[in-house]
């Protein structure tokens, strides 16, 4: 059985307690009728019912249902059209408050200037329609003469909106911010502008100065020295003062009109105006004060950061000149930032770096939304050479920057680590050469088809072999990885056979493959292409690329070779079968010792190695390595290098 909701008792106290705080209000209002006893041109109830609506939710629009009935019952005796005057005056609340939540910020409505117009314009809306109702019902119960319909219904809208702009703004900014921090100067200076305020009320109203907008003067300066709940309060004041004088035959509005119920209307005209203007000023004081403070608050934090960064960090424009450095550019540089300010970024750099550097400068400046890394040798103030390394970013069409931002840090020790530890594996790869070669040797000599031996023991001894040949294989990689780096990897140049080393390492993988059930297609007419290359190079690029199509591809899946002759170059496309490579890793794929988290499951033993040695190779050749994955049905990869070729004649 479903179970009834129980209205909260607390929700209750507060719905009857708003309910009769809008019957007192209401009480009031009346109490400035004077075209119709239902109708008067001064309506505090609207703004109390939107404001206690934004605050405590819509659900709580009973309390003017109920308010408002009262209020109109205890002065006309109607029940219909007292009815019919809360449903309005509902509906008003409810159709201003949902505008409000959905196109203004809420609660919140008053922070912006748009948001103040955004709900002038509804405040404007929403009491139109509750205007025309009850006009309606006090028409319909013969409360009101028709002929008098158009004024009622000015009256009653401009009551209505005026409680509403001068009253919603009040309360709402009070209820967030009750609190008042004291302070001497500003208490001195609101209580000047309280003076000030008198004054304006004894010229105008006492004096009989004629123009009211004189008002805006204290407005003005609290709009700009106080806080927007301080601009709605002087509004309140004003009309609480104003209104009083009125309907005791002074003040600036009874000198232009007939009937006090006139002088009303102008008086809430007046108020709605300089209402939606002030409290738009005030709005945009306080939003420039809201984003001034962000935007210093972020510029200390900022500076905070770069102050204490342990990088240095240079701004320059598109040309390299600095025109800003952090303090830690004397702990990386030696040099103050006042030293280098003015000066070319590329007048610290070593001359054989300087062409990459302006490479890298230009790839920043073209290329905003990218990070560009960089390493290059830097002059320090006591005359020796460091490593540096950088990160670069173009902010030149950012505002607030306007330049290139470059990160950079000393990385020398860093640079001499990884030196001593390229020497070690240069010679550690050396020194196992020997004896490995030593071992092929010895058994190649006993697994010599002509030696009779075991079936068993052969066996083991072929598995040996592999070993060793893997062995071998992985100590001449660790030996290029080391020329490379140095930049003295051997290279023998000479007219070599493309389609021939690709058919005999088909050959030499057979064998794997089959174990692994997988089958090796050389998709190509062509019988012959010739390349000026390293031909233990091309054997090597073509072999990593070959085996490993083959290891981590998938039982039963297949290797496909293509081999395309193009005007000036040769393209070699590998294309398996396998598992693929994560979009996420292709990008490291080519650098030293990098696996991916697919290759690592299918086999733990791999260095990593590989392709980063057939990128160099291809690199060095003038070519080029690209890698696509997935292929089809997000498997499988293809490999692909272009080797260009020399004209010959």
């Amino acid at each position: 059985m479903k179970k009834t909701a129980v209205p909260n008792p607390g929700s209750l106290f507060l719905l009857a307690g708003l309910a009769v705080i809008y019957f007192i209000l209401g009480k009031i209002g009346l109490e400035f009728a004077s075209i119709n006893p239902n109708v008067s041109a001064i309506w505090p109830p609207t703004g109390f019912a939107i404001a206690a609506l934004l605050i405590f939710g819509i659900r709580m629009w009973p309390l003017i249902l109920i308010g408002s009935f009262f209020v109109n019952l205890t002065t006309s005796g109607m029940l219909f059209s007292s009815l019919g005057i809360a449903v309005g005056n509902s509906l008003e609340a409810i159709i201003a408050t949902w505008c409000i939540n959905r196109f203004a910020s809420g609660t919140k409505v008053f922070e912006r200037p748009m948001d103040v117009v955004r709900f002038a314009f509804v405040a404007g809306l929403a009491t139109a329609i509750s205007a025309a109702i009850g006009i309606g019902m006090l028409i319909s119960t013969r409360l009101l003469d028709p002929s008098l319909a158009h004024q009622v219904w000015l009256t009653w809208w401009l009551g209505d909106m005026g409680g509403a702009v001068v009253f919603t703004p009040v309360l709402l900014l009070w209820y967030a911010r009750p609190r008042v921090s004291i302070q001497p100067l500003k208490a001195a200076e609101f209580v000047l502008l309280c003076f000030a305020l008198l004054g304006i009320f004894y010229i105008i109203i006492p004096l009989r100065f004629p123009h009211p907008y004189l008002f805006i003067l204290p407005l003005i300066w609290s709009a700009f020295r106080f806080e927007l709940r301080e601009t709605a309060t002087l509004l309140t004041i004003i009309m609480m003062v104003t209104t009083y004088a009125t309907m005791h035959g002074s003040g600036p509005f009874m000198s232009h009109a007939s009937t006090t119920n006139e002088a009303l209307q102008q008086l809430q005209i007046f108020m709605v105006i300089i209402g939606v203007t002030k409290l738009t000023v005030a709005a945009a004081v306080e939003d420039r004060k809201h984003t001034d403070q962000t935007l210093y608050t972020r510029e200390r934090r900022f500076q905070a950061l770069i102050e204490k960064n342990t990088d240095a960090v240079v701004l320059t424009d598109p040309g390299s000149v600095i025109t800003y450095a952090s303090p830690s550019t004397y702990t990386v540089l030696g040099y103050k930032p006042e030293e280098v300010l003015g000066r070319s970024g590329f007048s610290f750099i070593h001359s054989e770096d300087v062409e990459k550097a302006k490479k890298d400068l230009s790839d920043v400046v073209m290329n905003p939304k990218e990070s560009i890394f960089g390493q290059y040798r830097m002059k320090h103030k006591d005359g020796r050479w460091i490593w540096i390394e950088t990160i670069g970013r173009s902010l030149l069409f950012d505002p607030s920057v306007q330049a290139i931002v470059i990160n950079f840090r000393d990385i020398t020790e860093r640079k001499e680590l990884e030196r001593a530890k390229d020497e070690f594996l240069m010679t550690a790869a050396h020194q196992l050469r020997s004896p490995l070669t030593a071992i092929r040797w010895n058994l190649e000599s006993i697994i010599d088809p002509n030696i009779k031996l075991p079936p068993a023991i052969r066996e083991k001894l072929m598995r040996i072999f592999e070993s060793n040949r893997l062995m071998v294989k992985s100590v001449n990689e660790l030996l290029d990885i080391a020329h490379i780096i140095q930049g003295k990897l051997p290279n023998y140049p000479e007219k070599t056979d493309v389609v021939a080393v690709i058919s005999a390492r088909i050959s030499e993988n057979a064998d794997f493959a089959r174990r692994q059930k997988i089958q090796i297609h050389l998709n190509s007419k062509l019988t012959s292409v010739h390349a000026t290359v390293d031909p233990k190079h091309l054997n090597g690029a073509i072999e990593n690329i070959l085996s490993n199509a083959v290891k981590y591809n998938t039982p039963g899946g297949s290797v496909t070779v293509d081999i395309l002759r193009h005007p000036n170059a040769v393209e070699i496309a590998v294309t398996d079968t396998g598992i693929g490579i994560p979009v996420g890793e292709q990008n490291k794929l080519f650098t030293k010792f990098y696996r991916t988290t697919t290759g690592r499951l299918t086999d733990a033993q791999g260095a990593g190695l590989g392709l980063f040695i057939v990128k160099s190779y291809v690199e060095g050749w003038g070519g080029t390595v690209t890698l696509k994955s997935p292929v089809a049905d997000n498997h499988g990869t293809t490999v692909s290098i272009t080797i260009p070729l020399k004209k010959e004649g």
